[in-house]
């Protein structure tokens, strides 16, 4: 049991410090993100971008996997929902 806590703990450390990586002046830089409050506006930010941007996810998802747009939305929309149970 000590073994799967300390194994826990190691990990945490290591994704404690999130990173965002964004397109800035046509460079790409990588921002960490220290703070579980910043951690978390990023993931909201995510969430917001998935939402605003479904319909565009599901078209790509249709082009690429050749599912039917409905099953695509699915997929989008069950995304969303994981991540708000998770």
């Amino acid at each position: 049991m000590q073994t799967a806590v300390d194994s826990c703990k190691k990990e945490f450390d290591s994704w404690k410090s999130v990173y965002v990586v964004r397109l800035f002046f046509g460079r790409l830089v990588i921002y960490y993100i220290r703070s579980p409050l910043t951690r978390q506006q990023a993931f909201f930010r995510l969430q917001s971008l998935i939402k605003r941007d479904s319909k565009k996810i599901a078209d790509n998802i249709t082009k690429e996997e050749g599912k039917t747009l409905p099953d695509a939305e699915g997929d989008v929309s069950r995304g969303l929902q994981m991540y708000y149970e998770g």
